[in-house]
């Protein structure tokens, strides 16, 4: 057995090395006497390469410094002292280690030796930090949220509240802890507070976003989405609950105002139906005479330019009816109901007007509006031209309202096609604040745009890429955009569509008239140049592009010393530096240019600009973005050909009204109440041979039916029923008509001419017992047709009948009384040239005098439907007169008595009575001005 000494060393060591935490033993000098095994697997050393050896032998000459300065210390104190610090690892890791250096002393209390102990406390560190983040955190929480949070034990008392709980209920935080809800709500609302809470400890089942009315105990409430959980410990033991309730009571006042407004929205769509109906039936009557009576007149004697100003009324009733559809559409797209058309159209003069229609915008904003149709394409294709309008003039407008500066192009072109189809690709692109890639996906979405900025800034609802997007996807095809911030955007979409069988043919002669024209092109704009130079070149004539006038007259003095002049000169009219006036004023009636023609093309008319156009020498005055078909009309004009001639041999004939007589004449009831649909029914029919009875009612109809009895050689063949009529329409008359007929076995075929033009209209005429179903405007050879149809009277050709006289020329009507009556506009309202105008003029004075005193006795007795009935009828005489301030003022008053505003009824009839007595004296005027035809 060792000696004591021997046996405590060998105790000693055994219970150093059995040891977690590291030791390290230095003696008074710094040099070291032992380190246990947890200290050597520590730093990585062996005890033979550490013993002996000193701090300096391991550490920097400065950290061995601070570890000798605490080891003195401790030598001179005889007291442990303890600390932290940053040691690394033999993994290279770096640690925080805890350690103690504790003095060993001899018998006599003298420190020999010094012991080193340390510990890795880097796990506990870090758990206590987190611990210390979380109560941070959680206490940051009750403090600072808005919501209302609580803790509450198994019998419902709170144990920790949020400082906005406290707040909201008037108390500290303190004062509520230990309390229940039965302190801070009313009794029935803790009651089912308590309930809940216990219901929750007993099955753990929560309350998730429950939406309630806190009611406190003084009687203020909010309305709270509430969450309620249960509340265990880290054993899964319940220990209460805790929720969080969240003041929505902004959120429920929105809720019942968009409630509110859902309800006003609703009736706002009933009542817009309803306008769209009304207002479908209030064009299309005036539209019906409008082209009826363009008809009656095309087949008059006509000169050449008056053929010319008729076929411009048709085109713009054409245009107007287009308008009158879409509005149309639009309605049927809200409502799912969209139907494409396929028709024949033609794509050039389609897209080109389209764009054309919108430069008014551009030139707002100083832009430059393009268009491109690629001259490979097919002209004619069938399609939905007015789908493609829709979508066109969607992208443009978006492109013209997001772009400040540069240009908008439009451009139609295709990679492929064949003979019977075409895959067109359309773009519009712009120069303007582009859309950001993250916004893209959604711009197609409904009531999007690219950000709130762009809502304040341009305004929209963002509703026309989505329809955009819809009318795209109905024709198969697909729709994408392309932008870059900054820089600008492009929208893309294609669509296949057939191409039709007949396309159009412009005359050899022509075409080669033009083979070879030399022309100078002058535009500022590279897009414009390009676009024009593909048409030019498509038609073979020979262009020279130049982008200023300053060049253009450098490009004329060069060619007129070749002895090659340009015979033709396309000119911009803006331009910076030497604008196209100065360039034409330049060139026109100079013989060293050789007189070049000028077709000047401008963004707009200015003011002036007709008159300088004169001066200048200009033959033609064009307006941009340049549509192909006008360009080449144009071209042609100006360079002397015979177009008029030409293009009255190409003329498709249209039949005329004598050459669709029936076998024999019909006796035809018109139940109509408007004036102007009356006369062109009785112009139509009348000019086929029938005999016309008019009734101006419904209740008017039935008292003529019942006069004739059962006497058939006076019953009508046909009776042609308008729908909204005063006293009686004519659903009520048509059910009438067929509940006598049931007594008598007869069948009168009736036949609805109306302007309801809406979803449904159709099926219910049918459904009421009418027969056949016309929508105004009247097409003649469709009326004829369906008369055909329904009484089996065929037609057969007959010689035609006298045609109606020429309209005379109107004279002597002054500026003034002009203004107040459009005397010539009115002759198209009104049959039988000026002396028809001067016996329907005459009976207005009659009647004049008749409804202003019917009117003043309906204010008089506060009758305001007579007020609505005597305005509509001075209404509608003012609108066949063309009296429009009259008119207007007339509609006033209607409405006035429509909506029984009978005060402001009474303060508006003198205006009224001005006006009538202003325009009874035009009348007068006109009326002397024409002795011979009174």
């Amino acid at each position: 057995m060792p000696d004591r000494p021997e046996f405590l060393s060998i105790c000693y060591t055994a219970l150093a090395n059995s040891m977690p935490l590291s030791l390290l033993v230095k003696d008074v000098e710094g040099k070291i006497l032992f380190a246990n095994n947890a200290y050597l697997e520590f730093s990585g050393r062996s005890l033979d390469n550490i013993v002996g050896k000193s701090d300096y032998d391991f550490v920097s000459d400065e950290l061995a410094r601070k570890y000798r300065d605490a080891d003195a210390a401790v030598i001179k104190t005889g007291k442990s002292k303890s600390g932290f610090g940053r040691h690394k690892a033999k993994d290279g890791s770096t640690l925080l280690v805890e350690h103690r250096r504790i003095p060993v002393c001899d018998e006599q209390g003298k420190v020999i030796a010094i012991q080193f102990l340390c510990w890795d406390v880097t796990q506990q560190r870090e758990t206590e930090n987190e611990l210390a983040n979380e109560r941070f955190l959680f206490n940051s929480l009750l403090e600072h949220f808005p919501d209302a949070i609580y803790f509450k034990d198994t019998d419902s008392k709170f144990t920790r509240v949020s400082a906005s709980l406290a707040t909201r209920v008037g108390k500290d935080q303190s004062e509520l802890i230990g309390t229940t809800d039965t302190e801070i709500l009313c009794q029935e609302h803790a009651a089912r507070t308590l309930k809940d809470e216990a219901h929750i400890i007993a099955t753990r089942e929560p309350i998730i976003n429950r939406l309630e009315e806190d009611i406190l105990i003084d009687g203020s409430s909010t309305w709270c989405s509430t969450t309620k959980v249960v509340h265990e410990d880290s054993s899964g033991n319940v220990i209460g609950t805790f929720g969080i309730s969240r003041d929505v009571s902004e959120l429920m006042d929105s809720r019942r105002k968009l409630q509110k407004a859902l309800a006003m929205a609703d009736s706002a769509n009933r009542a817009k139906s309803e306008f769209v109906a009304n207002m479908s039936h209030e064009i299309r009557t005036p539209m019906n005479g409008i082209i009826g009576m363009t008809k009656l007149l095309s087949e008059t004697s006509l000169d050449v330019n008056q053929i010319e100003y008729v076929e411009m009324i048709g085109q713009a009733s054409d245009s107007l009816m287009g308008l009158l559809n879409d509005i149309l559409d639009f309605s049927k797209i809200e409502a799912g109901k969209l139907e494409l058309d396929q028709i024949p159209f033609n794509l050039s003069d389609s897209v080109g007007k389209t764009t054309q229609s919108l430069a008014s915008k551009a030139i707002e904003k100083d832009l430059e509006l393009a268009c491109r149709v690629s001259p490979a394409l097919p002209e004619r294709l069938i399609g939905d031209p007015s789908r493609l309008r829709q979508i066109i003039v969607n992208l443009v407008g978006n492109a013209i309202k997001f772009t400040d500066h540069g240009e908008v192009v439009v451009e139609v072109d295709s990679q492929e096609f064949d003979k019977n189809s075409v895959d067109l690709h359309f773009s519009v692109r712009d120069t303007g604040i582009g859309i950001p890639p993250k916004k893209q996906e959604m711009i197609f979405e409904e009531f999007s745009q690219a950000d709130t900025s762009t809502t304040r800034r341009f305004g929209g609802t963002g509703l026309g890429l989505t329809i955009c997007k819809q009318l795209v996807s109905l024709m198969k095809g697909q729709i994408w955009v392309e932008s870059e911030v900054g820089k600008g955007t492009t929208f893309h979409f294609n669509v296949n569509l057939q191409v039709a069988e007949e396309q159009p043919s412009t005359s050899l002669f022509k075409l080669e008239s033009l083979r070879g024209v030399r022309t100078l092109v002058v535009d500022d704009n590279a897009t414009n140049r390009r676009i024009v130079e593909e048409m030019l070149k498509s038609w073979e004539l020979s262009p020279t592009m130049v982008d200023g006038g300053v060049a253009a007259i450098t490009e004329l003095q060069a060619a007129a010393k070749a002895c090659v002049p340009f015979e033709l000169i396309l000119l911009d009219c803006m331009m910076p530096g030497m604008d196209g006036f100065s360039v034409a004023e330049l060139v026109s009636g100079n013989p060293v240019f050789n007189n070049p023609t000028i077709i000047m093309i401008s963004s707009a008319a200015g003011l002036g600009d007709a008159a300088r156009v004169k001066e200048a020498g200009i033959a033609h005055y064009m307006t941009k973005p340049v549509i192909k078909s006008e360009l080449f009309d144009v071209i042609v004009d100006a360079l002397g050909q015979e177009r008029i001639k030409e293009k009255a041999a190409k003329r498709k004939p249209e039949k005329k009204i004598s050459d669709l007589k029936p076998a024999r004449p019909l006796h035809i009831l018109a139940v109509e109440d408007d004036l102007i649909s009356q006369r062109v029914a009785v112009g139509y029919l009348e000019q086929a041979g029938h005999r016309v009875t008019l009734a101006g009612t419904g209740r008017e109809a039935i008292s003529i039916i019942d006069s004739l009895g059962n006497d058939s050689n006076k019953s009508f063949d046909l009776i042609l029923m308008d729908l909204q009529m005063p006293e009686m329409d004519g659903m009520k008359t048509t059910a009438i008509v067929r509940e006598r007929e049931k007594e008598t076995g007869t069948h009168v075929p009736i036949v609805a001419v109306t302007a309801a033009a809406m979803t449904g209209d159709r099926e219910r005429c049918l459904s009421s017992g009418m027969d056949a179903y016309l929508p105004k405007p009247i097409s003649v050879e469709l009326l004829f047709d369906t008369i055909e149809a329904q009484t089996g009277i065929a037609q057969q050709s007959r010689e035609p009948t006298q045609p109606i006289a020429n309209l005379h020329n109107l004279s002597g009507v002054s500026e003034s009384d002009a203004s107040l009556v459009n005397f010539e506009a009115a002759q198209l309202n009104i049959p039988g040239g000026v002396g028809g105008m001067i016996k329907t003029y005459s009976i207005f004075l009659k009647e004049c005098s008749r409804l202003v005193a019917d009117l003043e006795s309906a204010l008089a007795h506060s009758d305001a439907a007579a007020i609505k009935r005597t305005a509509h009828s001075m209404t509608g005489a003012a609108k066949i007169l063309r009296a429009d301030q009259l008119r207007s003022s007339a509609r006033a008053m209607e409405l006035f008595g429509d909506k029984e505003e009978l005060v402001q009824a009474q303060i508006f009839l003198p205006q009224l009575l001005d006006v009538i007595e202003k325009t009874r004296g035009a009348i007068v005027s006109f009326i002397d001005s024409k002795p011979g035809l009174k």
